[in-house]
C-alpha cells in the first residue's frame, strides 16, 4: 500500500477543491453570458441581425463574464492570505476594495481591446472616460466580487470547523486509548500471578492473618486501579497513597522491606495532579529488576513555585541499575500523555546521582490544562 506525505495530499485535496468550485463557476458564467447575448441581440442591438453579429456579440459577453473567473482566484488567494477571523476589518474593507477598484480597470480595459478588436468602432475620449468613471457595471463587479468573498469565507469558516472537530474527535479518540492503556499496564499478569500464588502459599501454610492483609491490600489497589480509573484527575495525597499501597504489596510479594519517608507538606495534598503518575514510574523499575533486587528507601516530597507543584521521588537501590530502552519508553508515554493534559507544560526528569540512585521530578503547572480536557478537572 503507497502512502503519500501529508502535505502532498494536502496539495492534491487543495487542487481538486479549487477545480471542483471553478467548473459549477464556468457552466454559470455561460449561461450566463448566452442568456445576456440573447437579451442585447434581440431587444437592444439596432445593427443588421446576422449570425456574424450574434457571434461577436457572445464573444464579447464571455470576455466580460469570464474575467470573474480569474477575479474569483484571486478572491480565493486572498482569502487565504487574509483570514477573516484574523483580519481587522479595517484592513479587509481595504484590501477587497482596493482590488475591486484595481480589477474594474483592468477589466474595462480589456472590454475596450476585446470591443475594439471585435467591432472597431472609433475611440472617442468621451466613451472611455465613460468607460472608465461613469459606467454602472462597476455595481455588478462589486457585488459578484462581494458574492465571492462571502462565499469563500463561508467555505472557509465550514472547513475550519471541520477540521477542529476532526481534531477533537481524534483527540478524544487518543485519551479513550490512553485510558485503555494505563488500565492494561495496570493489570500486569505477572503481577496478578504472583500475588496469587502468594496468597496460596499463606493459605497453605495457614498463614490466614497474612493472607487477609494482602487480599484487603490488593482488593484496594485494583479497586483503584480499575475503578477509579475512569477519572483522570486525583489528589496528590490519593496518588501517594496508591504508590505506598503498591510498594507495600511489592515487599510482601518479593520478601524485602523498603523504608518510605514521606515528607510531602500537608497544604499541597488536595492538589489536583493526573491519576497514575507516580506509581508507574516505581513499577517500571521493580518489574525490571532481578528477584533479589528492590527498592531499600523512598523519599517522597513536593514543593509549589510560581504556581508549579514539583513533585520529587528519591529512589535508593540495593543494586546497580541502569536505564534501558524500556524505560525509555515509559519516560516517553508519560511525558506524551502529560502533553495530552497539559498542553506541553508539565514536564518530567529522572536523573542517576550514583549507580544505585535514581532521582525523580515532575512538574506539574497548576490551573493550565488542555482545553479537551478542562471539564475533566475536579473543582
Amino acid at each position: 500500500m503507497v502512502s503519500f506525505p501529508q502535505h502532498i495530499l494536502n496539495s492534491q485535496n487543495t487542487h481538486h477543491k479549487r477545480l471542483s468550485l471553478l467548473f459549477p463557476l464556468f457552466l454559470i458564467l455561460v449561461l450566463v453570458a448566452l442568456v445576456r447575448s440573447a437579451q442585447v441581440y434581440f431587444f437592444l442591438f439596432t445593427g443588421d441581425k446576422a449570425p456574424i453579429n450574434a457571434l461577436k456579440i457572445f464573444l464579447s459577453n464571455i470576455a466580460y463574464f469570464f474575467y470573474f473567473i480569474p477575479l474569483s482566484i484571486v478572491a480565493y488567494k486572498l482569502t487565504l492570505r487574509f483570514p477573516f477571523p484574523r483580519t481587522p476589518l479595517r484592513s479587509l474593507l481595504l484590501v477587497h476594495g482596493g482590488v475591486v477598484l484595481i480589477a474594474f480597470g483592468i477589466h474595462q480595459t480589456i472590454m475596450l481591446g476585446v470591443n475594439q478588436f471585435l467591432w472597431q468602432p472609433e475611440l472617442i475620449t468621451s466613451h472611455i472616460f465613460y468607460q472608465y468613471f461613469n459606467n454602472p457595471t462597476i455595481w455588478i463587479e462589486l457585488f459578484v466580487y462581494a458574492l465571492f468573498i462571502i462565499g469563500l469565507y463561508f467555505i472557509e469558516y465550514r472547513k475550519i470547523n471541520y477540521q477542529q472537530e476532526l481534531q477533537r474527535t481524534y483527540i478524544e479518540s487518543e485519551l479513550v486509548n490512553s485510558r485503555l492503556q494505563e488500565l492494561k499496564n495496570r493489570l500486569q499478569p505477572s503481577f496478578l500471578l504472583l500475588t496469587f500464588q502468594t496468597l496460596t502459599q499463606y493459605l497453605h501454610n495457614e498463614q490466614y492473618s497474612e493472607a487477609n492483609s494482602l487480599i484487603s491490600d490488593l482488593s484496594d489497589y485494583l479497586r483503584t486501579t480499575v475503578y477509579s480509573s475512569i477519572h483522570e484527575w486525583t489528589t496528590l495525597n490519593e496518588e501517594i497513597n496508591y504508590l505506598q499501597l503498591y510498594m507495600k504489596i511489592m515487599a510482601v510479594l518479593h520478601g524485602y522491606t523498603t523504608t518510605i519517608v514521606d515528607v510531602v507538606p500537608s497544604e499541597l495534598r488536595s492538589i489536583k495532579v493526573p491519576k497514575f503518575t507516580l506509581q508507574p514510574l516505581i513499577e517500571n523499575i521493580l518489574s525490571h529488576v532481578e528477584q533479589d533486587h528492590s527498592v531499600q528507601k523512598l523519599s517522597i516530597s513536593a514543593q509549589l513555585t510560581n504556581n508549579t507543584v514539583n513533585v520529587y521521588l528519591q529512589l535508593q537501590m540495593n543494586c546497580t541499575y541502569k536505564i534501558l530502552e524500556h524505560d525509555r519508553n515509559v519516560l516517553t508515554y508519560i511525558s506524551h500523555r502529560f502533553d495530552k493534559l497539559y498542553g506541553s507544560t508539565a514536564h518530567l526528569e529522572v536523573t542517576f546521582p550514583s549507580e544505585t540512585e535514581i532521582n525523580y521530578m515532575v512538574q506539574l503547572p497548576q490551573g493550565v490544562y488542555h482545553a479537551t480536557y478542562k471539564n475533566e478537572v475536579p473543582l
